[in-house]
């Protein structure tokens, strides 16, 4: 029965610990990376529809404005 060391217990639970700082970090780089992105298209999308709501507001004047010069 071999003999009991704190070499190779501490060796055993480094290199678990390694690996799992390892994961951890590829885990939080790929879910920054994919929160990024999701703010990026929320952004996008915030935009898109404020633009839409502005012309939106402007083709009715627009129209009337047209409609104004024809009749004169």
């Amino acid at each position: 029965m071999p003999g009991f060391s704190f070499a190779g217990l501490f060796g055993a639970i480094y290199e678990r610990f390694y690996l799992v700082v390892i994961t951890a970090s590829g885990k939080l780089a790929k879910d920054w990376l994919v929160s990024k992105q999701w703010i990026k298209d929320k952004e996008k999308q915030y935009l898109e529809t404020e633009l839409n709501f502005l012309k939106s507001q402007i083709q009715p004047h627009f129209f009337s404005i047209h409609l104004i010069i024809y009749i004169l």
